[in-house]
């Protein structure tokens, strides 16, 4: 699964057609406000492209009866806290793995950043590898996902 908002839709697109990627649905993720505006509509808003490099052998389990399109999750605020600019709501993380893996599957997150899909990952029983270049999100992703692993070690004992 990719993100995009719609500003970069069009490169994101055009990256994937070019490593020979196939979509198989395009998404969209409705969250609950977007920036205010004077001159054009708020974007309240994200895509989400399920693609992938086979399209006779890829995972898809319904875990909805009527699985749709759109996707209404709210997003998460941390109050207090050190941000990163992508972080996903933990719900959205975990309903896209529910999705496309199997307990016991390696997931890839080539941009880390807060490090919301190991823990996602860590929550289903998915194991889990990652990639981050910007060294502050690196080491908040390691603190935040030592700091789950110890709490829901603590949780099953």
């Amino acid at each position: 699964m990719f993100f995009s908002g719609w500003t970069n839709l069009k490169d994101v697109l055009n990256a994937l057609k070019e490593v020979k990627f196939i979509i198989i649905n395009h998404l969209i993720w409705k969250y609950q406000f977007g920036v205010y505006t004077k001159r054009k509509f708020v974007t309240n808003h994200y895509h989400i492209l399920f693609a992938c490099k086979n399209k006779k052998k890829y995972n898809f389990n319904k875990i909805e009866h009527y699985p749709e399109d759109v996707w209404i999750i709210n997003r998460e605020y941390w109050t207090n806290k050190i941000k990163t600019p992508t972080k996903l709501p933990i719900e959205i993380v975990k309903k896209i793995l529910l999705y496309s893996s199997d307990e016991g599957d390696i997931v890839l997150d080539p941009f880390i950043c807060s490090g919301q899909a190991a823990i996602a990952c860590k929550m289903l029983n998915r194991h889990f590898l990652g990639f981050e270049i910007v060294k502050e999100y690196y080491e908040f992703a390691k603190k935040r996902i030592k700091e789950f692993s110890l709490k829901y070690l603590n949780l099953c004992l």
